[in-house]
């Protein structure tokens, strides 16, 4: 099995690329460790935002919300909770045309919350959700975290905007191969089966595929 990377792992490894000092535990009491305290979740949600990562794809079956319209659409949904993106919405018997269908996002001022319009009956969403422990990340999104929190972190704690530039330089790559690797594992998918039920088998949820093991991200050993 791959190996995974902790929350102070990743915090090291982000110090590790600005040249900073090494934590003990982020919860430490020193200025490198209150940073990555500080960048942590902007840091992963924004790039959990940045493409349809695979270990993180998730259906979630959508809620309506009562005594809510919009113009244009049938349905109102409300839109799912640590959830970074959506990318279809649909209706399960409508799964092999799921990327003609449309739908839109929206938020709603009277009750402020975000909800979802649809013309599909009893819609589902694809979506990436937030996987809040590190542990279950794919190596290729660990080593992305790694130099986006190593962008935020490198000015508040080195004053150097080009190393700072050169993180985010570097983990705007890790973004790009994913979405290459992931354009490729997309075209590769059979086609599904028709009928909802016989396609349901064992449950959904988010799923982990296709991880890369860090020895390929680090040939030379983990630093």
């Amino acid at each position: 099995m791959p190996q995974s990377l902790g929350q102070t792992q990743l915090c090291n490894l982000a110090l590790y690329h600005i040249g900073d000092n090494l934590i003990g535990d982020i919860s430490d009491p020193v200025p490198e460790a209150l940073a990555c305290q500080q960048y942590w979740i902007p840091c992963r949600d924004d790039l959990f935002n940045e493409h349809e990562w695979g270990f993180a794809q998730a259906q979630i079956p959508l809620v309506l919300l009562a005594n809510t319209t919009l113009a244009g659409w049938a349905y109102v949904y409300a839109y799912p909770v640590q959830i970074a993106g959506v990318w279809s919405v649909y209706n399960p018997y409508n799964y092999n045309k799921k990327e003609e269908i449309e739908f839109d996002k929206y938020y709603i001022p009277g009750t402020g919350t975000q909800a979802i319009g649809s013309n599909e009956p009893y819609a589902i969403c694809d979506a990436t959700a937030i996987v809040v422990d590190p542990t279950i990340w794919d190596p290729k999104f660990a080593l992305a975290f790694s130099y986006r929190l190593a962008a935020s972190i490198a000015i508040p704690l080195t004053g150097d905007e080009a190393v700072a530039q050169t993180q985010m330089v570097l983990c705007l790559a890790m973004i790009n191969e994913a979405k290459r690797i992931g354009f490729n594992e997309k075209k590769k998918k059979p086609h599904q089966v028709h009928g909802y039920r016989d396609a349901r088998g064992g449950g959904g949820g988010a799923s982990i595929q296709g991880q890369v093991g860090l020895d390929q991200v680090f040939p030379n050993g983990t630093p």
